[in-house]
């Protein structure tokens, strides 16, 4: 239900790829409990950015758990199969190939949840106040410059480059060894970080978000002229390519996906274990989500 939410969710998705299936659903301590109270937790935080009034409360929330109950019912048993294929896929070789492929499936998800959620962000873009644009602009600006100053402090030498991917893939594979440090470390060496180039991305489709936001709160369009504006950039956040660069963009997915399949193809017997068994427990999650669900009809607008 929130426009900002789709470029959290499409950085983790892209820092993750195939280790990161479930990170949009795993902000909490675990996947059920996020899901359970999902709409109060995004409520919340969407809140925090727009100051809803009363009436938009209402929209928000009713829209934000028809959101969630289409998502239980469509899309979690499709994660479920994703998992399963990248469970297959990690138990022998990989190559960058197979996970960007993992990648584009998982972005496939993500534009249908872009596409379901048009239709009802148009309604709300449509109710907001000059205020309210303004509050979005300032808390967006906030946000981007805290995690600016803490990306600068990760990429400050490549020993903290280094720790900053260990620490996303313990997680996963739990103690990484001596040696496949050193083996990050010397590919993070030959790549370039490009960093502020990402948060300057980050920083124009926040810009291009408030200007299209400014322009339907001025001009009042059809409804059908807003979603589409705001598909079309939701589209981007959730599948960004440098319009400026766009062979720059796909090389970083591809070298990301080349340490990744290294890192994988390196893990022991330990890490494959600890891997399968983080996965499997996402799986078993969905699993049970999947089941609790209550049918509904009318889910969302289109």
């Amino acid at each position: 239900m929130i426009t900002a939410g789709f470029d959290r969710c499409a950085l983790l998705l892209r820092r993750a790829l195939v280790l990161g299936l479930a990170a949009c659903l795993a902000a909490c301590a675990t996947v059920r409990i996020g899901y359970e109270f999902g709409d109060t937790l995004v409520f919340a935080w969407a809140d925090g950015y727009l100051d809803f009034d009363s009436r938009q409360q209402a929209f928000a929330k009713a829209k934000l758990q028809a959101w969630l109950d289409w998502h239980r019912h469509s899309e979690l048993p499709a994660y479920v199969a994703l998992i399963g294929e990248a469970q297959s896929a990690v138990a022998t070789e990989v190559t960058a190939t197979d996970i960007l492929g993992f990648e584009m499936r998982v972005r496939a998800r993500l534009r249908e949840t872009v596409e379901r959620e048009a239709a009802d962000l148009s309604r709300l873009a449509l109710m907001l106040s000059a205020a309210q644009i303004d509050r979005l602009e300032r808390k967006l600006a906030e946000g981007t410059e805290k995690a600016r100053r803490d990306r600068a402090a990760e990429e400050r030498t490549l020993e903290t480059r280094t720790a900053r991917y260990v620490k996303r893939l313990e997680p996963w594979l739990g103690d990484v060894r001596a040696e496949q440090r050193v083996e990050l470390k010397a590919m993070l060496a030959v790549r370039p970080s490009n960093w502020e180039g990402a948060f300057l991305a980050r920083q124009r489709s926040q810009a291009e978000l408030v200007r299209l936001l400014r322009r339907i709160q001025t001009t009042r369009p059809d409804l059908s002229v807003v979603r589409d504006a705001l598909l079309a950039w939701m589209s981007q956040v959730a599948d960004p390519i440098d319009p400026a660069n766009p062979a720059r963009s796909q090389q970083t997915r591809t070298e990301v996906g080349e340490m990744l399949a290294r890192m994988l193809n390196s893990a022991d017997a330990e890490q494959r274990a600890t891997l399968a068994k983080r996965l499997s427990g996402y799986a078993e999650d969905f699993r049970v989500l999947v089941a609790r669900a209550t049918p509904r009809q009318g889910l969302l607008t289109q």
